[in-house]
């Protein structure tokens, strides 16, 4: 063996060993995907393949990471910590909708008890297709979904890519279980003010004040309450009015993540009410729905 021989050896003996056989990332809003790529997702416990020649970036918007290769197929993905079939499907139907597609539903497959496969004729400005979506719920409650748009001719190429990526999926426990638990035993409080005058004119001069409380518990058997007030008073002319409102609701709580760990609170309140609450973390308690919160210990849960 010559010298030459020997350093090429040696060479791919110190690749095969050190390098990993695809790169791996971590998901995040600002991720730019390249092919075989393994993306994982810690607060979904997801990990996938990116399809060899697809590319893609996420979209806030409709929540969606999109991948597309020089042919111009376009896929969509989408995962959850917690989720049934049913929920994926309004969530990833809502999210088309803000693409600007119209989707009749064609044909649906139950794969298997956790696993579906559905085809829709598309209508947009772009004129008409098809969209070809597949999911499936894990053991752990997490999901994922992905769907892909083409023409009619496209449809059992899509199907084939969709599930060949879904095959490919590796599932773990999410980390927004933990995040779900560091929140359960909690109260959420915030509280503000407003005031105006104005002097003079010939209206006179007035006054406006008025001031917003809210409080929300989670507990950990995963009922929640929440209550807000308002009041508010005006003075004008020798006038006062004093009005007041509020509003109350109770039911069940959760938290999900998706793909890129952007949290949401879900309550589901016993008067039929529905609520969907982004949360994040924050130095100095939470934000929810773009309010910041104080967080304090609960004293009314069991």
């Amino acid at each position: 063996m010559t010298p030459l021989q020997s350093a090429r050896i040696a060479l791919f003996l110190i690749l095969f060993f050190t390098l990993p056989a695809h790169a791996e990332e971590a998901l995040h809003v600002q991720s730019r995907i390249l092919s075989r790529t393994l993306l994982s997702s810690p607060a979904t416990g997801l990990s996938f393949m990116t399809p060899r020649h697809f590319r893609g970036a996420y979209d806030k918007k409709t929540g969606t990471f999109f991948l597309k290769n020089q042919d111009g197929l376009l896929l969509g993905i989408y995962g959850f910590s917690e989720a049934t079939l049913n929920e994926v499907a309004e969530v990833v139907s809502a999210a088309v909708k803000k693409l600007g597609f119209e989707l009749n539903p064609v044909d649906t497959q139950d794969l298997d008890a956790n696993t579906v496969l559905a085809t829709y004729q598309t209508l947009s400005n772009r004129g008409r297709g098809i969209m070809v979506g597949i999911a499936e719920v894990g053991k752990d409650n997490n999901a994922i979904a992905m769907i892909g748009f083409g023409q009619a001719d496209q449809e059992e190429k899509i199907k084939k890519k969709l599930q060949r990526i879904l095959a490919q999926v590796e599932w773990k426990k999410p980390e927004a279980r933990r995040w779900q638990k560091k929140l359960a035993g909690k109260v959420l409080s915030t509280s503000g003010s407003d005031s105006n005058s104005s002097q003079g004119g010939a209206g006179g001069s007035g006054a406006h004040v008025s001031g917003t409380e809210t409080t929300m518990t989670f507990c950990g058997d995963t009922s929640y309450a929440y209550q807000t007030k308002t009041e508010s008073f005006f003075s004008a002319g020798g006038t006062s009015i004093d009005n007041s409102s509020s509003d109350a609701h109770q039911g069940r709580w959760r938290l999900v993540a998706n793909l890129v760990g952007e949290a949401f609170l879900i309550l589901h309140a016993v008067d039929g009410r529905n609520f969907l609450w982004s949360i994040e973390e924050t130095d100095r308690g939470a934000q929810v729905n773009e309010t910041l919160y104080q967080v304090t210990s609960s004293s009314s849960c069991d």
